[in-house]
């Protein structure tokens, strides 16, 4: 089975034929690799504006440009990039460009997880787990990690006889840390706040990355200390299709 997330400008789509396995592959893309957003225009100047429709980005987050011509706007390619939001449709780069930008020719994809990893992590790469038991989940040795399995399913009819598939899935989030910050005589495990930014970061490629129609709710569970040093969280995922 195969799909296509360029039909909808970066949105992955399911549909109602996909088999679960072909659902969670879609689930993984979503957050490993996130499929990249057209910049339509962009305003010259220091910032510079991008005009990036439903960009779904957040304050703060860090994004790879590329593909941008017209004008010194090939400055913005390369690198991560911080984004400061304007709108729901703008964004803004702390980069000088000059000239005239070449409409559609650049696009943004979101480098927030990578970056998040590489700092709290220095020397781990992230793993993904698709269809484990999540009473047994993978080893330490392999945090920080992402788990993608399926719970439950069932079917859902409407007033006119028209039935959709409902599938619940959870996205569970690992990590092992055993270091902690004291501030006024108050210890805190560091752990509890990056299991929490994990999760978030997590939850904000799947918000954008999947068609928003088809994702019934979210819940975000933090099994904290449970089961210190190691931090588990999981988000639960109800999709119709």
């Amino acid at each position: 089975m195969s799909y296509s997330s360029s039909a909808v400008n970066g949105w992955l789509k399911i549909y109602q034929y996909y088999t679960l396995g072909t659902i969670m592959h879609i689930i993984r893309d979503a957050i490993m690799t996130p499929p990249s957003r057209y910049i339509s225009s962009a305003a010259a100047g220091s910032p510079v504006l991008l005009t990036i429709e439903n960009h779904g980005l957040l304050d703060g987050d860090t994004v790879t440009i590329a593909g941008c011509a017209g004008g010194t706007f090939t400055t913005l390619n390369g690198t991560a990039k911080t984004v400061t939001v304007i709108d729901d449709d703008t964004l803004s780069v702390g980069i000088v460009a000059t000239g005239t930008y070449t409409e559609g020719s650049g696009s943004v994809t979101a480098t927030t997880l990578p970056v998040w990893v590489s700092s709290n992590f220095p020397g781990s790469s992230l793993k993904m787990f698709i269809g484990i038991d999540p009473n047994d989940p993978p080893a330490a040795s392999d945090y920080p990690a992402i788990f993608v399995t399926p719970t439950n399913w069932g079917r859902e009819t409407d007033s006119y006889d028209s039935s959709k598939n409902i599938r619940s899935i959870i996205i569970g989030c690992l990590l092992s840390d055993t270091t902690s910050t004291t501030v006024s005589s108050v210890t805190e495990s560091a752990g509890l706040a990056k299991i929490d930014r994990f999760c978030q970061i997590v939850l904000e490629y799947l918000r954008r990355g999947l068609m928003h129609p088809f994702i019934k709710r979210y819940t975000l569970r933090n099994d904290g200390l449970l089961y210190y040093p190691l931090f588990h969280a999981g988000i639960e995922m109800e999709i119709t299709y």
